[in-house]
């Protein structure tokens, strides 16, 4: 166990690398683990093997990666439609499998090395342009055929490198995309006409059903052997079956859960059953992982045992027949991770099976743990990027956990029911002890109601809702077995009556978490900083020592070891100002010693994505800020509004301060929320903890006339602490600008305090670097040392401009942009009175990362 062990650590430990060795250098690695072997010095060996397997895996992630050179360039791909759309109101979002390069593409060298046989990310926006080359009109949506798995198309596409936002909390979506093999993200720009394509296959048949046009498509990869397209083909059959079942016993509350559970697709799940998985710490019967594949696994061995014992009726001295157990349990679990698309939880429990059947088969007896650390060398191999994620950590430490606290357990003498009720508990009082330290750290917070609702919730999915979804699969597949017999009678009725049960089923199960969501569901943020590592090792010390078997003396003593984590953090810096990596858009978090404030609240990015909740939110936990003082919205533009429903939904919000509305604009700017929020005016001031706050813009006269567009009536503030001064801008153009200008020059104002200072330290550059921003004016009277940029990376409003760029630089100024840098920190103390800068793609630099230097335009 221990060699399984060396080796993961030594795999996972490489992601964490934040540049990679010399490809040649991996020989060495090699020689040396071979030398380790001979001289019986296995577990060093089994280390330097798997750094060796680690940075392989590292040079080929990388290398898969689309060139920089080829970013933004129209390129004309053939390809298959695989894993499962999504489609919103904006968009279709797929992945495609390129197979070949049409004619028309560039003549790059290092273009079909890089592209064919690769997966690309692509979506397909309403607005764009049809294969005619004309835009959408309402009558085209019609006649558009949406996307399928199993299509084949010819796209001309417009692709970028993977790339993620860099921040000091939440997800690194870059090492998403790696994982998930995509080598490249982009947009579809034209489709060639479906008449004339003889790759668009579902094309050609218009009039067919779903399910004729997944046949022929499968009929067609067959003959390509793609074993992964016609999985995923399989998986969308049955979701599009599911889908058709709902509709017609007319319930569509619990078809996104149904989905989830049957091919793994949880995109149809709605925000409120959402919420309620979360805040009941019940997400984890969303995911099909180690329970869901345990039981296809005892349901697999259980219907092998019993053909093995019919047939040893006829054969009762036969070998061969002991095998039906194995194969059905490992046939059974392996069918049911392919249909779960095969996530990091499914792998990791259907690797476990297989070892423990192929043991089984062999005579050999092996040790649980023995099994956790194989699949745990099984992972490292196949995903050395999974550390990075939350679900590795769960699932692994759940089972580790579990089998910890059961490792001595000795069964009560009670009746068999209540014998299952107490392990039942035990088992919930392991996981939520268990994994407490996880939760803090990757979530930011536990559910407090999860103990009690799970004991209910697992055995109602466990025993109900998951056999009657295999019941239901086994009935479609016979289905499609196209059993003539039966299926316009017994075969249709029985499907329908399955499904009715899982609806039912289901259906209280979302009633009960909605209820036990009002009643105690409510996810615990403790206001704490995020763990350190120090704290977090003997917080986990202290747990294992904790739930340690009996006979152990003074076990209680080891949650003393937790209080290191819940201990305040009293040298915080006087002024913080955090420039969040969120895009196109605008964020920034402002911190004194007891005080928070949100600049603007970014962005948008899709129905489950959203800057406020996703990126804002988590950071303000990791740095204990459970509550938010102020938000001001500087304008209602949805780069700088968008975030702010999402915001308000998962940080408590005091106060809200906004620029000018414009009537006319769009509703998805964020700003149509239950909140009452206040207009900014210059002359707007207040102090915490020894740092002054002052609006400089926009004058109640300028608000009263009603002259200036939205940009021109952003939100301006003033942030002073002794002679440091941090400018935020908004999106103010060159008329605000001048006007700011000339109320600095008036030598007798009533809002003389409220001017322009002569000089700044930190600005947030206007308008993201637009040239029709930053005159040279301003930035003559200001002359600030750091300016920052919010823009995205290659955006299409080629922000920030070359002009402008050049005019910073003119000054000496130092320009840092967001979209190189990823999250920029300005922090300063009470005794230095310097700034201290803090980039985070250096600060947390990976190999996947670009070499983007200190991040400066």
């Amino acid at each position: 166990m221990r060699y399984f062990l060396a080796f993961s650590i030594a795999v996972f430990a490489t992601s964490y690398s934040p540049t990679l060795p010399s490809f040649y250098s991996l020989w060495l690695l090699l020689f040396l683990a071979v030398c380790g072997i001979y001289r019986r010095y296995i577990i060093v060996a089994c280390a330097l093997l798997g750094l060796c397997v680690g940075f392989y895996q590292g040079h080929r992630l990388v290398d898969k990666q689309l060139p920089s050179a080829l970013e933004s360039v129209p390129i004309s791909v053939i390809g298959t439609v695989v894993g499962l759309p999504i489609k919103d109101q904006r968009r279709e979002r797929f992945l495609f499998s390129v197979t070949s390069l049409a004619e028309s593409s560039p003549t790059e060298p290092s273009l079909h090395r890089h592209l064919v046989g690769k997966t690309l990310q692509l979506s397909r926006y309403q607005h764009h342009k049809k294969m005619t080359g004309v835009p959408f009109s309402s009558a085209d949506l019609v006649t558009v055929i949406p996307i399928a798995t199993g299509q084949q198309w010819q796209f001309t596409v417009k692709l970028r490198r993977p790339r993620g936002f860099v921040n000091p909390a939440g997800m690194d979506y870059q090492a998403y995309l790696l994982r998930n093999n995509i080598a490249a993200t982009g947009y579809v720009v034209s489709v060639k006409n479906a008449k004339s394509s003889p790759h668009a296959s579902l094309e050609r048949f218009p009039q067919q059903s779903t399910q004729q046009l997944t046949q022929q498509s499968i009929q067609k990869l067959l003959g390509e052997s793609c074993a992964r397209v016609i999985v995923d083909c399989l998986r969308w059959h049955i979701k599009e079956r599911l889908s058709a079942l709902a509709k017609r016993v007319k319930s569509d509350k619990t078809i996104g859960v149904i989905h989830a559970l049957t091919v793994g697709d949880s995109q149809g799940i709605k925000s409120q059953q959402w919420g309620a998985f979360k805040n009941t710490g019940t997400v984890h019967l969303l995911a099909i992982s180690g329970l869901h594949i345990g039981l296809a696994a005892v349901i697999g061995a259980t219907i092998g045992r019993s053909i093995m014992r019919f047939l040893s009726v006829f054969k009762p001295f036969s070998v061969r027949l002991r095998v039906l157990p194995v194969v059905f349990s490992i046939g059974f679990s392996l069918m049911y991770s392919l249909l779960a698309g095969m996530s990091l939880p499914t792998q990791r429990a259907l690797i476990m099976v297989l070892v423990y059947q192929c043991c089984v088969l062999c005579g050999y007896r092996v040790s649980p743990w023995l099994l956790l650390t194989i699949a745990l060398s099984g992972i490292a191999i196949l995903d050395p990027l999974s550390i990075q994620s939350a679900g590795f950590w769960l699932s692994f430490l759940a089972v580790a956990v579990l089998l910890y606290g059961f490792l001595a357990y000795r069964p009560m003498t009670v009746l068999l029911p209540y014998r299952h009720a107490l392990q039942g508990i035990k088992a919930q009082w392991l996981l939520t002890l268990g994994l407490l330290l996880p939760s803090l750290f990757w979530l930011q917070g536990a559910s407090i109601s999860a103990p009690l609702i799970n004991l209910l919730a697992i055995p109602w999915a466990s025993f109900i809702i998951v056999p009657c979804i295999f019941i239901l699969l086994a009935l479609l597949s016979l289905q499609a077995l196209w059993l003539y017999c039966f299926q316009s009678l017994i075969l249709d009725a029985a499907i329908i009556w399955v499904f009715s049960v899982i609806d039912l089923s289901v259906s209280h199960l979302i009633d009960g978490l909605l209820y036990g969501d009002q009643i105690a569901g409510d996810f615990w943020h403790p206001s704490m900083l995020q763990p350190a590592l120090t704290a977090l090792i003997l917080g986990a010390l202290g747990i294992t020592y904790f739930l340690s078997p009996k006979g152990i003396p003074y076990r209680g003593f080891g949650l003393l070891l937790l209080l290191p984590i819940f201990l305040p953090i009293n040298n915080l810096p006087v002024l913080r100002a955090t420039f969040l990596d969120v895009g196109q858009g605008t964020a920034v978090v402002v911190e004194t010693k007891n005080h928070r404030l949100v600049y603007d609240a970014g962005r948008v990015f899709s129905q489950r994505f959203n800057a406020g909740e996703h990126i804002i939110a988590p950071y303000l936990r990791s740095v204990g800020g459970s509550i938010v003082n102020k938000v001001m919205i500087s304008h209602s533009d949805g780069d700088h509004a968008g975030g702010l429903a999402g915001l308000l939904s998962a940080i408590e919000v005091n106060e809200g301060v906004n620029g000018a509305v414009v009537s006319g604009e769009p509703a998805e700017t964020g700003l149509n929320v239950d909140v009452d929020i206040q207009q900014c005016y210059q002359g707007q001031h207040w102090q915490w903890d020894g740092v002054d706050f002052a609006v400089l813009w926009p004058s109640l006269d300028e608000l009263d006339k009603a002259q200036l567009n939205s940009n021109n009536l952003s939100c301006v503030l003033l942030i002073s602490y002794g002679s440091k001064r941090i400018l935020l801008t908004g999106d103010i153009e060159k008329r605000a600008e001048y006007a700011l200008l000339r109320d600095s020059r008036l030598e007798v104002s009533p809002l003389s305090q409220f001017r322009l200072p002569t000089s700044v330290d930190i600005m947030l550059v206007p308008h993201h670097g637009s040239k029709t921003s930053s005159s040279e004016s301003l930035l003559a009277h200001l002359h600030p040392d750091y300016a920052m940029v919010t823009a995205g990376h290659n955006n299409q409003y080629r922000h920030p401009h070359p002009t402008i760029t050049e005019r910073y630089h003119a000054i000496n100024t130092k320009l840092i942009n967001t979209a190189l840098s990823g999250a920029v920190r300005f922090s300063i103390d009470e005794q230095s009175h310097h700034w201290h800068i803090e980039r985070w793609r250096q600060v947390n630099k990976r190999y996947w990362f670009d070499n983007v230097g200190q991040g400066l335009e």
